[in-house]
């Protein structure tokens, strides 16, 4: 079915905080999509993020970001007052996590001293059992963590660091109630979010979610399942995960993630296990699961930790097709991902790619070089295909249109038009491409320069705080996308 969708992460939606929550801004959102015929909300992870506020470098693979539980939804249950956090500063031009953070320790921690659990019975001893492979894990690593002034696990207390069952056992009982609080945290994430879940289905609207590949070292994951990683013996990385020198960056890229160890998770007496409950816990989230740099499976670059070159680094075999093939007997054949096919793709990542039946994704953006035989030129699209003008990490199209003046000529060459704005153009392009689904980001459809991007890789200043404006998501807009998305059958 051909079906067209927008990209705005949560903690871009307008809220009463200080970044968007799940809140009446997100149902606020999840109507404008309906009202204008969007059938998809893609919307970047929902994982907590670290100090560089990347939801790509996640401390937790499963937990959700607390900052996005709405206040006044708590204070509807009667967890909290409105006069507890009406006096809060609300930045709505752009996100302020350093009081995000703030705001919500103070407000969670208010809400859970309201917490009773036996109005709440069945559903939470039912989260509790549903997430136990990952979720006291979190909360021992985060309470941990939090009492030793925010180290990273490595420097925990030796026995800890170890996890020696005794020390762990012994910590957990000396330490309930911040135990609970995690707990309690996590519940009020996934409640919130699977409320509005299933409101976005009443309204036709699927979630398509976002899987960053790798973990962070510092993360409950790599704490807790140590042995699927590539460490020595003193737990540190053996190899981190990067690119290496292209034309691009004559240096490569050194991500520093920890890189899987895959044979030693093929031999586990569950194969697999840490992504086959990794991909269970997605898909009870989202409808659509978006899988980041998808080619590490075919093979990955393997930076040894000793110099952190880039150029000292190696290609490694990935697990191919063995691994889909052991998640998809865990989860089910028809897996609703989409893999991130992005960058320099191998013959081998195409023929892996054309075996899972995964779509790929085409980027406009990246079509308009002159090359007649690019993949991201329009008539060389395909139908298992999701099409992008940019992704969270691209230009918006009004800069791309100054920047690169060449490519967007050609692109307008390409179209034909030239009574429409550049931007309206563009959309009505990929809503015309054979790909089944077409993804936009708001920027895009609110005709918003450089200075509304989400992300410039390589930088950490600016980063992820984009908030949109409520007034534009109006009924005018919402008309105007409805027209183009029923014209081209979506």
């Amino acid at each position: 079915m051909r079906k067209s969708g927008i990209l705005m992460p949560v903690f871009s939606l307008p809220s009463n905080q200080c970044c968007g929550t799940f809140g009446r801004g997100a149902y606020d959102f999840v109507r404008f999509l309906s009202k204008s015929g969007q059938k998809v909300w893609q919307i970047l992870p929902l994982c907590p993020i670290d100090y560089t506020f990347s939801p790509y470098q996640s401390s937790s693979a499963f937990a959700g970001n607390p900052l996005f539980i709405d206040f006044e939804l708590l204070a509807e249950m009667g967890l909290v007052s409105k006069s507890d956090f009406e006096s809060f500063d609300k930045s709505p031009d752009k996100c302020d996590y350093k009081k995000a953070f703030n705001y919500t320790d103070i407000i969670l921690k208010k809400a859970f001293s309201n917490f009773n659990i036996e109005n709440f019975k069945a559903e939470y001893e039912n989260f509790l059992e549903e997430n136990k492979y990952w979720l006291l894990d979190f909360a021992l690593y985060s309470v941990i963590k939090e009492e030793n002034g925010g180290v990273a696990w490595i420097e925990f207390p030796t026995e800890l660091k170890k996890r020696n069952e005794t020390a762990l056992k012994e910590y957990q009982n000396t330490h309930k109630t911040e135990i609970e609080f995690v707990f309690f945290t996590q519940f009020m994430f996934f409640k919130q979010l699977n409320n509005l879940k299933t409101f976005a289905h009443s309204l036709s609207v699927s979630l398509f979610g976002d899987m960053p590949i790798y973990v962070a070292f510092d993360s409950a994951d790599c704490w807790a399942h140590k042995e699927a990683f590539m460490l020595n013996s003193d737990y540190t990385p053996s190899f981190v995960a990067g690119t290496p020198p292209d034309a691009f960056s004559e240096e490569g890229q050194v991500w520093g993630s920890p890189l899987y160890d895959f044979k030693a998770q093929s031999e586990e007496e569950i194969p697999y296990r840490f992504w086959k409950e990794r991909i269970k816990s997605a898909l009870k989230i989202y409808d659509i699961v978006r899988i980041d740099h998808f080619r590490a499976f075919e093979a990955f670059f393997a930076i040894p930790s000793k110099t952190m070159r880039a150029s000292d680094g190696k290609w490694i075999k990935g697990p191919g097709i063995a691994f889909f093939n052991e998640i998809k007997r865990a989860v089910g054949n028809n897996l609703p991902i989409v893999a991130e096919d992005l960058g320099v793709i191998t013959d081998g990542v195409k023929q892996l790619l054309k075996r899972t039946m995964f779509p790929g994704m085409k980027v406009l953006q990246f079509g308009f070089d002159g090359n007649l035989q690019n993949p991201y030129l329009p008539y060389n699209f395909t139908e298992n295909s999701v099409g992008y003008i940019g992704t969270h990490d691209n230009e918006t199209l009004v800069e791309f249109e100054k920047k690169h003046k060449l490519e967007a000529t050609r692109l307008m060459n390409y179209i034909g038009r030239s009574s429409e704005s550049f931007n309206w153009a563009v959309i009505r392009l990929l809503m015309s491409s054979v790909a089944n689904t077409v993804i936009f980001t708001m920027q895009d459809i609110a005709m918003q320069d450089e200075s509304y991007r989400f992300n410039t890789p390589g930088t950490v200043e600016n980063n992820w705080v984009y908030r949109i404006d409520p007034a534009i998501t109006n009924d005018w807009l919402a008309g105007i996308l409805k027209e183009l998305t029923e014209q081209y059958g979506r």
